[in-house]
């Protein structure tokens, strides 16, 4: 009696292991696994966390919130309900140079040009000019003002 009860144990525990495949289930607790991403482990080219707020600077050579140390552009025209989407701008130190972030871009450069009247800077597209009367900005693409602002202070990039 003993031996028939050994004997279905052993068929039954075979039986067990050949309906589950231990193998199949540790590949795909694996593959589960490595399919899972870290938070911060979203590191650009430049290893900029972009999970974290950061963004490469070309101007300031290193990561950066362009959100903490740029000047926000906000849109010129909004329609009704239309969420506000704004731009950035970052200045080297000596101001010669401006970069330009707009969602879903690439950085862009912009060169400071002097004409007889007044300062600005521009690239092919873009041109970003001063306010005078209350130290802001506007940037237009084209003969377009697409973005503006009235900053009280001009920030700079050490």
């Amino acid at each position: 009696m003993i031996q028939i009860v050994i004997l279905y144990l052993t068929i039954g525990s075979f039986v067990v292991l050949l309906i589950c495949d231990t193998t199949k289930v540790s590949a795909q607790t694996v593959t589960i696994m490595s399919k899972e991403q870290l938070v911060g482990g979203d590191r650009d080219k430049h290893g900029c966390i972009g999970s974290a707020g950061y963004t490469w600077s070309n101007i300031q050579n290193k990561c950066v919130r362009i959100f903490e140390v740029g000047i926000r552009l906000n849109p010129s025209q909004l329609e009704p309900n239309q969420a506000v989407i704004s731009a950035f701008i970052l200045f080297n130190k000596n101001q010669r140079k401006a970069e330009l972030f707009i969602s879903n871009q690439k950085s862009i450069i912009l060169s400071r040009k002097t004409t007889r009247d007044h300062s600005f800077w521009a690239n092919k597209n873009f041109k970003l000019f001063p306010l005078k009367e209350n130290n802001g900005y506007f940037l237009k693409d084209g003969d377009k003002t697409i973005y503006s602002t009235s900053e009280s202070k001009l920030h700079t990039i050490e």
